[in-house]
């Protein structure tokens, strides 16, 4: 499945009404962002259970502003519609293939984050 591009009016829609969903803040001038594209690209190539959307910072700092995103790249995971997991900086496949793993086996309802995520 592609990554989608989100803005402010679809973010909240896709954010809940997605069980499983992973944000992605970039900038197109962010030099760490290019390291970390063709990542999370291959990663919402291989998980396409997993919604991957992507936020243009530069073209959405509302949403940046109110997300409180400062660095870029900045990743979130959501789980039925809570954030479970915020974190700037870059990943490698295993990591996101770790994060995917992590974020399908939290238990929203206990409140308790389970191996590692927020």
């Amino acid at each position: 499945m592609a990554t989608r591009d989100l803005t402010g009016e679809d973010f909240t829609w896709t954010v809940s009404g997605n069980d499983n969903v992973l944000v992605y803040f970039w900038a197109p001038l962010c030099a760490p962002c290019g390291v970390f594209t063709p990542t999370y690209e291959s990663s919402s190539d291989k998980h396409t259970d997993i919604v991957h959307g992507k936020v243009n910072f530069e073209t959405e700092p509302e949403l940046a502003s109110i997300a409180r995103v400062t660095l870029l790249p900045t990743l979130m995971a959501f789980r039925k519609g809570k954030l479970v997991f915020k974190q700037a900086g870059v990943a490698n496949l295993a990591v996101m293939d770790d994060l995917v793993r992590q974020l399908k086996a939290y238990r929203v309802d206990s409140g308790v984050p389970q191996r590692g995520l927020l």
